[in-house]
Parts: C-alpha cells; structure tokens; sequence
C-alpha cells in the first residue's frame, strides 16, 4: 500500500506517520480538525477493499463494534468514515506506552503486578462481553501498558471481534485469506474450528496471565499447526512456586479445556482477582468503574 502521509481525509483527519501496519491496512499517526488533537487514524489498504467486499464489511464490523465499548482499559475509537475515492478510516485515541509483549520480554511479572493488571482486562473483557462482543485475539501484543503508569492497560485490536449473536446466527464474514486469533493464544474450541464465545476470552486471558507469572509461554512449537494441537490437546505445566496457590488455581481454570469448565464469566474472573488482589489496595478509577458492571 502506498503510504497516504500528508493526506486530509475527509477535511478531518491529516495523517502525519506511519506507526504500524498489518494484514489489513495502516495506522497513522493524525491530527483531527478543528481540534487539533492527536489521533491514531487506522486506513484500509484500497487495494483490499477493491477485491474483497467481505474485507469491508469486516472493517465496518470492527468499528462499529469497538465504538460501542466505553471502558477506561479499552482503546477509545472516536469516528469512522469513507472518502470519496473509498478510503476506508477509523480514528481513535492515541496512546504512548509500551505493549504487554515488550515487557515480558525482560522476564516475569510478580504476582502482585500481574493480578493488577489481570483486574483491568477482565474488566475490560467484562464491558465488551455486555455488548455481546468478543475479542477473539486477546495476547500481549494487543494491551499497551500506557506511559505515565505502566501498570494502566488498555486493550487494543477489537478488529476481529463478532457480535456474539452473529456467532450464534452462524454468519461468518472473516476472508479465508485473514485467519482470525493468533495460535499461541487461541482456545482450543476456536483452534478445532468450532464457535468461539466469551469463554475463548478467558482462555486467551489465562494464556497471558500464565506468561505474566511463569516468564514464558506454557507451550513450545516450531509452527502454526504444532501449536495449534498443543492447544486442543496438552495441558499447561502447573504454575509451581511463582505465585500463590489461589492465582495459580485460578490461571489453570481458564485454561481449561473444555468451555464449560472454564469461569462462568468475565465478572466471574474479575471478581476473584479482586479477591486476591485484597480489600488493602488502592482503589483506581478503572477499578470503581470495573465494580459498577
């Protein structure tokens, strides 16, 4: 795709940089008008939205979904539009900081460290999953631990997420040509090609809470296939000696399995590790808002 810098979409958004790009399009770094704020301005590769009408409607999907979710650990998307030529955009909020995967390249989290920062995803998967949204791709990679307070998260990427009643009516618009969830975090009913729903979440979310306390991933594999039967089929090590016995019981809850073994709930993890977290912490704005859902 070539780099649209400099451009006015809309006579709202001036795109300044490129800060990234994946199978889907670009993000830029962009001013909003008349505001002149900073935003982060994701834009479609036309090239894909040319060939792939079902790539659009995906697009359309992620906005329209993420625009329901207002949670303080979820990435604010602000407007969605269409150029004349068919530029496909989507504004957000611009955050600085430094994603969950580049901190845990430095090692282990403590556990007090990782149930504060589990407290928040789950309140932010708790607020998605009210909207009958899942996320479908919850890893490291997609939660930036915000400069200024690096223990303040907010989940990034709903761009693969469904409405649950899409799920459940079986309507699938994913292109075959974009696989959706990242194998190493994928639950096991997702990586056997049935329906995911909020339980796969909470798969994915025990996934990273697991690298969080141990260092390292549960599972070892030289390619997608390998990890993706590791998933279906093997059991994580146990958590032994890097955390207390009730957040390692609760880490190999949500990696059980089978769905219905799994926490009943976003709520229901959120909760618990309030538990463990204890009365004696201080309360953050995200943690009232979590208790308000």
């Amino acid at each position: 795709m070539t780099p649209l810098t400099g451009r006015c979409l809309d006579g709202r958004f001036t795109l300044c940089e490129v800060l990234g790009a994946g199978a889907m399009g670009t993000v830029y770094r962009a001013i909003q008008h008349p505001f002149g704020r900073e935003v982060a301005v994701k834009v479609l590769d036309p090239e894909l939205a040319e060939d792939s009408p079902h790539l659009v409607k995906r697009f359309l999907r992620e906005a329209r979904l993420a625009g329901r979710i207002a949670h303080p650990n979820v990435m604010a998307v602000l407007d969605l539009g269409q150029t004349n030529d068919g530029i496909l955009y989507i504004a957000a909020e611009l955050l600085t900081g430094r994603t969950l995967g580049m901190a845990l390249r430095e090692g282990a989290f403590s556990a007090s460290r990782t149930v504060a920062i589990g407290v928040q995803l789950a309140a932010a998967l708790a607020a998605a999953h009210e909207h009958g949204i899942i996320h479908r791709d919850l890893k490291p990679d997609n939660i930036m631990l915000v400069d200024g307070d690096e223990d303040a998260v907010r989940v990034l990427d709903f761009g693969v997420a469904k409405s649950l009643a899409a799920l459940r009516a079986g309507t699938q618009i994913t292109s075959l040509h974009f696989p959706v969830g990242t194998p190493a975090y994928m639950a096991p009913e997702i990586a056997s090609g049935r329906p995911a729903e909020t339980s796969s979440d909470l798969y994915s979310l025990g996934m990273v809470l697991y690298q969080m306390l141990a260092g390292r991933h549960p599972f070892c594999a030289t390619s997608r296939s390998e990890m993706l039967a590791r998933q279906i089929l093997e059991s994580p090590p146990p958590l032994i000696g890097c955390c207390p016995g009730p957040l390692a019981n609760l880490v190999m809850d949500l990696l059980a399995k089978e769905p219905s073994q799994r926490p009943a709930s976003a709520l229901r993890v959120l909760d618990a590790l309030l538990e463990i977290q204890g009365p004696g912490t201080i309360t953050r704005p995200w943690q009232r808002h979590a208790s308000s859902l």
